[in-house]
């Protein structure tokens, strides 16, 4: 086999990335539905967690790829096809699904808005941060 079937291409990020983003998004709108018993609730986590998932895991995979020849994570970072910063927000929305699960359960009733509010609240703060920690 040659180095060239081994990469992670651009295409076979994304195609990984797309399906991850569906079946993150069927996984958390069903938990949602289920768990909430709120359709508005349940199809709102599972796009954060599908969106989010189709931006952070085609940047991660090709991360993990140019970490085996780079010297140092900037130099990785740097060789990365996609942009630091898509997949550090795809981080911030998955992230901020998880937290708009979770607050549902701190309510008496699953409120969209709420649970939105606190979604975007938190995807904003990992960006924020990873933009800062990957200075970019």
């Amino acid at each position: 086999m040659s180095n060239d079937e081994d990469e992670m291409t651009e295409e076979m990020a994304r195609l990984l990335g797309a399906g991850s983003a569906v079946t993150t998004a069927v996984g958390f709108g069903v938990a949602a539905f289920f768990t909430f018993d709120a359709p508005a609730y349940a199809v709102t986590v599972g796009l954060l967690g599908g969106v989010g998932s189709f931006l952070f895991l085609p940047w991660f995979l090709q991360l993990s790829a140019a970490q085996e020849n780079a010297v140092s994570f900037s130099e990785a970072a740097a060789a990365a096809d996609r942009s630091t910063q898509s997949g550090v927000f795809g981080l911030g929305l998955e992230l901020g699904a998880i937290a708009m699960f979770v607050s549902g359960f701190t309510l008496d009733e699953a409120d969209p808005l709420v649970g939105t509010g606190v979604a975007v609240v938190v995807a904003l703060a990992v960006f924020l941060v990873g933009s800062v920690l990957l200075d970019r």
